[in-house]
């Protein structure tokens, strides 16, 4: 079956967004950024398991400044071969404009508003 997007708001404004910072602490990803607020944010994604950035995405969903869950995703299948609590995990593409990419495969994340 082919990769899904699913357009998913997990906390992270990616529209606009600039002064995107990405890092890998104790098993977490933190993402900080600038919104198109002109506010400081920063985000935790918990119990990562791997992640990439990429300037230009060449299987990019349909818009650019939106979140998707990646079901089906390859990517994800081949980093959890062998991992236990496998259904845990998640792949996540936060689309920030023209200034990249992110996958994160995580846990999932659930944000309560």
């Amino acid at each position: 079956m082919p990769e899904q997007f699913i357009e998913k708001y997990l906390g992270i404004h990616t529209a606009d967004a600039e002064q995107i910072s990405i890092s890998f602490v104790n098993g977490s990803l933190i993402v900080r950024y600038v919104d198109w607020k002109e506010q400081r944010r920063e985000t935790v994604l918990p119990a990562t398991l791997a992640f990439r950035w990429q300037e230009y995405d060449d299987s990019a969903p349909p818009r650019d400044d939106t979140t998707y869950e990646v079901r089906e995703s390859t990517w994800l299948a081949s980093q959890l071969v062998g991992a236990s609590n496998s259904e845990l995990f998640r792949h996540y593409k936060f689309c920030f404009n023209t200034s990249g990419v992110l996958d994160v495969i995580c846990q999932e994340v659930v944000v309560h508003e």
